[in-house]
Order: C-alpha cells, then structure tokens, then sequence
C-alpha cells in the first residue's frame, strides 16, 4: 500500500534504489531522518500507521511538509550487525500498513540481508583470488629466476670442469708442442742465414711467423684454460687483421671465396695482440668452413671493420647454410660442434667468447637457416682513430 519505496545500505546514509508505487525511480528522496534513527537505534522493524498520533513524530514539520502519514521501516540484519534499511512511505493513514505488511517485509530483508551477506563473500572471495593469483604470479617468477640461476650456475660448472681437462690436457701436451716448435723456429733462422733467394727467404718469414703464432696460440690457450689475465694493451685491430688475412690468403685463395673488405681506419682498442689474432683467425676460419657446402663461384665472405660509437665493430659475413635456433644455443659452448668428426675441436668459439668477454666486448651473432651468418664483435674503443 506503500506509495514510495527506498533502500539503503549502511545507517541510512546511502540510498542505493528508490521507487514508487508503479515501479518508476524516484527523482527525490523523501524520507523521516527520525524513523530511520530510530530504527537505527532499536535494530527493530518500526511501522506508524499515523504519524500525527505519534507523539515523537507529530512534531516534526518536515513530514508534514512532505506529506508523509505512514511509514514502515525495517533493518538489514547480519549477525546483529545494520548492513541497511528498507524504507516505505505513504501519504494516506490509518489502514495503509497491517502487521502482514511488516511480516512480509521484515521475511524479505532477511532473504536481502543474506543475499547481501552472499554478495560480500563474494566479493572477499574474489579478492583473496586476486590476492592469491598476485602471490602465486610472483611466487612463480621468483621460482623462475631461481631456476635460471640454478641453470646458469650448472653451465658454469660444467664448464669449468671442461676447462680445468683442457688446462690438464694443454698443460700436458704445451711441452711436447713447444719443443718441436722451437727446433723449427732454431732451424728457420739458420736456413735464412745461408739463403740469399728471395722467394726462399720469404717463404722461411712464413714458416718462422707460423711457428712464432702457434707458440702464442697454445700460450693463450694455457691463460684461458687456467683463467690466467693478460695485460691489455692498446692494440691496432686493423693491424692484426691484415697479419690474419695475409696468413690466410692461402686458404681464401683455394676456396674460391670471393673476399669482399670494407676496412676502415678505427681506433685502438685495449686487448693482447697475440689473442686478438687468435679471435680473428677462428671467426675467418670459421666463416670459410661454412662456405665448404656452397657451390663453386657461389662462396662470398664480406669483412667489415668500422668505428661504432664508443667502440670497433668487426662482422664476418658468410652466405653459407646458416644456422637453426637450436644450434645457435649452444654455438659458445665448449666442445660443441656441428662440423665431421676430426674437423674441429668444439673450442673454436668458446675461445673467441671469453676473449671478447675478458675485454668488455661482445660477440654477436645472426644467423637463419639458408641465410648464411654474421658474427659481429664489439669491443670497447677510445674517441679518437689510430
């Protein structure tokens, strides 16, 4: 019998819908700030069928003003605890509301007061869910990072204990290597002694700066298998290419490679002449290993060296096979090799990685199936070119 209907969450300070008697939103709301209070202090169901014989109601004009004779309120219980109201006014007296009207509504704010309840748990639900897919989100990232340094620590060790065979192994074999090696630098020097050909005198050059370079190899070999530190120098990296190229013309030559060289004059970097040799001589030869597949007349090897800011790129291009994902993985890993059984040792590019990383440089690679390589080193330069 209610000709306007309001409800409220909290102690009636919130009006969360409101309606009259045809189901049509109420555009302003009309209530007794008194009966609520009451029904806020009481926590009982309150129904005036006449507010003039109210004694503490029969005072206030504001009622009156807005016409309001009946008024039947009841609370939003949980456990004891005001979640709301349920507020119905009419402007007509005496019948409007019967003690029915005030069963019913108080049954329908209990079924609302549960659904509220529901609706909270809901909500609390939905937050701990939250709370806990945050929490296991970064429970998963920290087990992530830990996987990955357990990863990266296993590697290490792996691979300190391939170098500590091959410093064994290199420690073993250097004097028996070294020894032959200088009977053919003694023996070098004395033909040159007693040849005056030309031709003869630079071929035994050759014989003698190839034993001199074999010697540093297994000689840089023993400091990175021991992980013995070299005094970096400022070294001329244009230089030491030149006395690689030279030392690999021959092997250019009979592959049939067709060299293609952008050379630029670049700054010193810091670094030993003899290991940067042995980086450049493994990236060329390892480029030139590439090109064995490819057809005759189809072999290319582009070298470039240029000044970046802050440091010298050096990149070897090859159009060779290229490489899978997969293979490019472990390419820098000790003993790894897709080369034939006695082609290679596996430390070709492991060398070259921790010589670059024992300078501040990089070493990069790209690489697809069927379109060839590039490895491209970065190392760390002063402003001004040589």
């Amino acid at each position: 019998h209610g000709e306007q209907g309001y409800v409220f969450f909290g102690e009636g300070e919130a009006c969360r819908a409101s309606l009259d008697r045809n189901g049509q939103p109420v555009s302003e709301i009309q209530v007794s700030r008194s009966v609520i209070a009451r029904v806020v202090r009481d926590r009982k169901p309150v129904a005036i069928l006449d507010i003039g014989q109210d004694e503490e109601l029969q005072q206030k004009a504001s009622l009156m003003i807005r016409n309001v004779r009946s008024v039947m309120c009841v609370p939003l219980l949980l456990d004891d605890h005001l979640v709301g109201l349920i507020y119905i006014s009419s402007p007509t007296a005496n019948k409007t509301f019967t003690r029915h009207d005030l069963d019913l509504m108080s049954a329908i704010s209990a079924q609302v007061a549960l659904a509220l309840e529901n609706a909270q748990a809901y909500e609390t639900i939905k937050e701990l869910n939250a709370g806990l897919e945050q929490k296991v989100k970064e429970r998963t990232e920290d087990l992530e990072r830990a996987l990955h340094e357990l990863t990266d620590t296993q590697a290490q060790l792996v691979e300190t204990e391939k170098l500590a065979t091959v410093g064994t192994l290199a420690g073993g074999v250097a004097h028996e290597i070294n020894n032959p090696l200088g009977a053919i630098l003694t023996n070098a020097q004395l033909l040159k002694l007693d040849i005056d050909d030309p031709e003869q005198r630079d071929s035994l050059d050759l014989i003698e700066e190839g034993a001199r370079r074999c010697k540093e190899i297994v000689a840089a070999l023993l400091r990175y298998s021991r992980g013995v530190e070299s005094n970096a120098q400022p070294v001329n990296l244009r230089a030491a290419l030149d006395d690689v190229l030279a030392a690999l013309e021959p092997r250019v030559h009979e592959s049939g490679a067709t060299l293609e060289l952008a050379l630029e004059r670049v700054p010193l970097v810091l670094g030993d002449l003899p290991e940067f040799r042995q980086l450049l001589t493994h990236l060329l030869n390892n480029a030139l290993d590439a090109l064995a597949d490819c057809a005759d007349g189809e072999r290319r090897l582009a070298l470039a060296l240029k000044t970046e800011p802050g440091s010298v790129s050096f990149a070897v291009t090859d159009n060779g096979p290229g490489m899978a994902p997969e293979i490019v993985k472990r390419i820098f890993d000790p003993f790894f090799t897709t080369k034939k059984v006695g082609s290679g040792t596996g430390l070709g590019l492991s060398v070259c990685q921790r010589i670059v990383e024992k300078y501040s440089g990089r070493l990069l690679v790209r690489t697809a199936p069927g379109e060839g390589a590039t490895f491209t080193l970065l190392l760390p330069s002063p402003e001004q070119p040589t």
